[in-house]
């Protein structure tokens, strides 16, 4: 000291830095070098770039306890004037480790990760942004050193540097925001990585993983692939250190007064106090040592603590916030964990407020004057080293515990049970004690961007996976145990290969402290109750406010300023301080125009509990639509089978057959009802009850259109095979049997088809994601799937056959459009069939346009559906409730022998729709009797019973005398073309229409 006191600030600054770099070379090297240090002086202050102006410093190492900040190994934190591009060549000072073994070169502050040979091509360049950590900066530097040459100089690793964590954050998002790939890769702690997945900042490293021989991802810890490396099951970050919390105390303390390891932070606390002050070995004894200066690591005992108490039913759930609503954990369990703080605290040691982990946790325990700590595994790490007395003095075990938790439900502090702690353990003496083990930090790793080149991606993602891999991670993470404490840096164990205590034990490390050690990483990652980060954005924030607030309280308490009787009112003040301000922090997060997912998604994705807050596009608001729809078509249909029930005996349906009647009613109801079936989603019934709807539609349709389509079908080819029999003069009785048999044809396929097709290959439903909507939620809509050809193939048939059948029905309702019957009724059967036709037509290419968008779909469905039924209702039943009390006579065709004969025609009550001829029309013009003698049928050319009436309209207009004689006809069941009753058509070739049956002049029923 006495040397550097007449040094200026600048130089002695330089002077520390070559001291720090020189303590990372071997111990052989660093005495080389310190025995050649008076002829290397000047290249030692060029490799420092000191210079003799203090404004001209690139670094500068802050000394004081406030400034300095923590690196969980013993190195003090450089911190930039400006960002700096850190190099080093490729030669550079050695990792710390047995193999190690080149001697210390020039070092300057800004390091270049490989020297390129100039006999070799220009190397692959990328930047790799850290945070300006040395500790940090190692992990990074080493392994590009390393990789360097392992490629023989073909790529080279540039580390830009971001002065603190938050910037760090900051960056990161900003880029992936901006989405210009500012730099190559980023190293960091998992915090961000749900933010830059989201973003889609950080590549996808899933196809690298497992295409990389290096990779060996069974090895790496299931927590840590869960929790720290993976984002919704892909992985976007490759470790390079594993961080968890354990407890260490000093055995021979503890076994000197008989007392037990502690299981609970209540135990904790008792044990310290048995210790503290007391003096073992001629060294008086703190009972604790944490560090709880703000600022430092004391964000994290706070969590450790709280966690204990408010996460119990698995890493799900949350420690800090609800997973399900995001509410702060906080209020009394916030409370308790500041009483076990507070009281913890009591038997600590006198720096716990004013220094930082390094001097509080690190240098306590190893100089020997405190009992017991926790913290990460760099103190088993350096409890062998150089000038600690720990040695075989250590023990290490799993942080404590909490028999009392909070109930969510209520807000209270509850004993913990077995159903309220599914992951507790039992003690008899405690009963269940809440155990969540803390992966503080996560650890460090690497994420490429997204927004990279991508021959720089490929390079990036094979350099990670080389330097993560078990034999170039292993030098650094198991370090030689002799090495000096202060050369040991951070990086903790990550791979399930590393937890071999014979590895431990071969470095020098003692095996029962190796064996504790180990168990207690081990028994942390594999606790489906672990607690790992938020990593939500603000989640620093989070914490920061934590740490501030926390600290404010404990030291208000700590220095007398809280009576006695007031402590557990200022606790729930400090809980509910915290509270607010993390609800202000959220709520401005998602309130900022540029924020894309709100942060309670994030968090649920990050918990894997996240439900898609997203446009489902469910059918809710145009449900009734459909329905209501349905529901006119039930009620018409049953309506018109009662008419049909109350009017069965009234001519105008007996001539329509009853049973074909109610056929297409049922037809129509059961048609109607797959609209019922077409309304189910996921929004009201479970995958199950949707998979079951799809496939029960086209069931519903495909049977109820065979019933409707074939009633009307039949209907139709009796009035074909009644023209066709009467234009070859031939005699015909056409009865129901008759046309039953393309009725079971079609319906009878149909029911084929739909079999095979649910044993086969039945349809299920899933939900199809589209995107995101303009507001950032998940867009998507449910749909009826079907897995194989089988589907496709049936519903081909299907389509083919009726569809088939409508045409072939409509061809035959055109042919028979000029046929005239009892009430038109080929005319309104004939517009039925047209108006499915163009249904079918107009509607199924609207629904291969809606196919994508469900409300529409659904609509399309229900409309058609809707149509078809309510054209076929309307046209087969309106007009004969409108004709319901008509009555129909006949007009007899008879000869009397010659070539002329006589026509009479009866009429009564004929409506304006059954109409002789123009003008004619009932009330206007009744033809109630008329006697027509002497006219002349032979004229009749044509066959048809179109030329027939016609003939019987001029004979009867022509009849100018009084009827000879009045022969009206009585009532008959029905009409001959509709009816049972045998319809009889005879051609004399000679004489006209007349036969001579039985010695009786035949009448043939004609309207």
């Amino acid at each position: 000291m006495a040397v550097l006191s007449g040094l200026t600030l600048s130089r002695r600054l330089a002077v520390f830095s070559v001291v720090a770099l020189l303590l990372h070379s071997s111990p052989a090297t660093l005495t080389s070098t310190m025995s050649s240090s008076s002829s290397s002086s000047s290249s030692t202050m060029v490799a420092a770039q000191a210079t003799a102006n203090d404004e001209d410093e690139n670094w500068t190492i802050y000394q004081t306890e406030q400034d300095q900040a923590a690196n969980g190994d013993g190195s003090p934190i450089l911190q930039p004037a400006v960002e700096e591009q850190v190099a080093s060549t490729a030669n550079d000072t050695c990792p710390p480790c047995p193999a190690c073994t080149a001697s210390t070169s020039s070092t300057s502050s800004q390091y270049e990760v490989g020297e390129n040979p100039p006999s070799q091509r220009e190397p692959l360049t990328m930047q790799i942004l850290v945070v300006d950590s040395p500790g940090i900066i190692t992990m990074v530097k080493w392994n590009a050193d390393d990789y360097f040459k392992f490629t023989d100089g073909r790529v080279k690793i540039e580390i830009k540097l971001a002065p603190t964590m938050p910037e760090l954050f900051a960056e990161i998002e900003n880029d992936a925001r901006a989405g210009g790939g500012l730099y190559d890769a980023y190293y960091t702690n998992p915090v961000v990585l749900g933010t830059a997945a989201m973003l889609n900042g950080f590549l996808d490293l899933t196809p690298f993983v497992k295409s990389s021989p290096y990779a060996d991802w069974i090895d790496v810890l299931p927590a840590l692939r869960k929790y720290v490396m993976s984002f919704e099951d892909k992985i976007y970050i490759i470790l390079l250190d594993g961080d968890t919390h354990s407890m260490f105390y000093r055995k021979d303390v503890l076994e000197h007064y008989g007392l037990k390891v502690p299981r609970t932070w209540n135990e904790y606390n008792e044990v310290a106090k048995a210790i503290h002050g007391k003096v073992f070995n001629g060294v008086e004894l703190s009972g604790s040592c944490v560090s709880r200066i703000q600022g430092d690591h004391a964000m994290y005992w706070y969590h450790l603590v709280l966690s204990t108490i408010t996460q119990t039913q698995g890493t799900h759930q949350g420690s800090l916030f609800d997973s399900k609503d995001m509410t702060p954990l906080t209020g009394e369990a916030l409370a308790e964990m500041l009483r076990i703080h507070e009281e913890q605290a009591k038997y600590g040691t006198p720096d716990e407020y004013t220094d930082i982990i390094n001097h509080v946790q690190n240098g306590h325990m190893n100089d020997g004057t405190c009992a017991m700590t926790f913290m990460w595994g760099d103190l088993f790490r350096r409890s062998n080293a150089q000038g600690s007395i720990l040695h075989d003095k250590l023990g290490i075990a799993p942080t404590p515990g909490s028999e009392f938790v909070l109930d969510r439900s209520t807000g209270q502090l509850v004993r913990c049970t077995r159903e309220l702690c599914p992951y507790a353990k039992y003690y008899d003496d405690l009963g269940f004690v809440n155990v969540a083990p803390y992966a503080a930090n996560g650890g460090w790793g690497a994420a490429v961007s997204a927004n990279t080149d991508p021959e720089k991606q490929k390079a990036l993602a094979e350099f990670f996976l080389w330097a993560s891999s078990r034999e170039q991670a292993e030098q650094y993470v198991i370090p030689n145990a002799t090495l000096p404490w202060d050369m040991i840096n951070g990086q903790d164990p990550w791979r399930k290969s590393q937890l071999d205590v014979d590895k431990w034990v071969l470095r020098g490390f003692q095996r029962e402290v190796s064996k504790q050690y180990v168990e207690s990483i081990v028994s942390n990652l594999i606790s489906k109750n672990v607690v790992v980060e938020a990593r939500f954005p603000k989640a620093g924030e989070i914490m920061s406010v934590l740490d501030k607030e926390v600290n404010e309280y404990l030291v208000a308490a700590h220095e007398g300023l809280i009576a006695e009787q007031d402590k557990q009112t200022d606790r729930l003040k400090t809980a509910q301080i915290i509270t607010d301000q993390w609800n202000q922090i959220i709520k401005k997060y998602n309130a900022r125009g540029d924020t894309v997912t709100p942060i309670l998604e994030i968090y649920q994705r990050l918990r894997g509990v996240y439900v898609p807050n997203e446009e489902k596009n469910l059918l809710t608001r145009i449900r009734p639509v459909g329905l209501t729809l349905m529901a006119i078509i039930m009620v018409s249909s049953m309506a018109a089978a009662a008419w049909v029930y109350v009017k069965r005996s009234a001519t105008v349906v007996r001539a329509s057959q009853p049973p074909f009647l109610w056929l297409i009613c049922l037809g129509t109801m059961v048609l109607g009802s797959s609209i019922l079936a077409m309304s189910v989603d996921d929004g009201m019934a479970s995958q199950e009850g949707c998979s079951a709807a799809c496939m029960i539609v086209p069931w519903l349709v495909a049977i109820g259109f065979s019933i409707t389509f074939a009633a009307l079908a039949a209907k139709i080819m009796r009035l074909k095979r009644l023209m066709t029999s009467a234009s070859r003069f031939q005699r015909i009785q056409v009865k129901v049997q008759d046309v039953l048999l393309p009725f079971c044809l079609i319906l009878l396929s149909n029911v084929a088809f739909l079999l095979t097709w649910t044993l086969a290959d039945p349809l299920y439903w899933e939900r199809v994601y589209t995107g995101r909507t303009e507001t950032g939620e998940l867009e998507s809509y449910g749909s009826c799937i079907y897995a194989g050809r089988v589907s496709q193939v049936m519903l081909g048939f299907i389509a083919g056959l009726n569809m088939a059948a409508l045409l072939y029905a409509n061809v035959l309702a055109y042919q028979t459009r000029e046929l005239t019957v009892a009430f038109n009724e080929s005319k309104f059967v004939a517009l039925a069939m047209a108006s499915i036709l163009q249904a079918v037509l107009i509607g199924t290419p609207l629904l291969f346009l809606a196919n994508s968008n469900p409300t529409a779909r659904y609509v399309v469905r229900s409309v058609l559906i809707f149509v078809v039924c309510m054209s076929v209702l309307v046209f087969v039943f309106v007009p004969k409730v409108l004709n319901q009390n008509d009555r129909i006579t006949a007009v007899r065709v008879s000869s009397v022998g010659g070539r002329r004969g006589s026509i009479s025609g009866l009429s009564s009550g004929f409506n304006k729709n059954s109409d002789f001829s123009n003008g004619v029309r009932s009330g206007e013009m009744s033809l109630r009797s008329a006697d027509i003698r002497g006219s002349d049928l032979t004229k009749i050319t044509s066959p048809t019973v179109e030329s027939i009436r016609q003939a019987v309209l001029e004979a009867a207009t022509q009849a100018q005398s009084p009827p000879v004689r009045t022969d009206e006809a009585s009532d008959f069941p029905g009409s001959g073309i509709d009816d049972d009753v045998p319809v009889n058509l005879i051609m004399n070739d000679e004489t006209g229409y007349s036969e001579q049956l039985d010695g009786t002049a035949h009448s043939t029923k004609l309207f």
